[in-house]
């Protein structure tokens, strides 16, 4: 989620967030609905640091 996306999102990102026990969530400064567009380089960076939290899970 952007910084700069519709205050709803982040009730909705809170919601999923809750409902995923596993879930992790980022907010992109300055970024709006398509942080993969505005700010790829650091987009990259969170999902990579994901998936690699996701391969050392039991």
């Amino acid at each position: 989620m952007g910084s700069e996306s519709p205050p709803w999102f982040a009730g909705i990102v809170g919601r999923l967030s809750g409902a995923l026990p596993r879930a992790a969530t980022y907010t992109f400064e300055g970024a709006g609905h398509i942080p993969h567009v505005s700010h790829p380089t650091e987009y990259v960076r969170q999902v990579t640091a994901l998936v690699a939290l996701g391969r050392r899970a039991p």
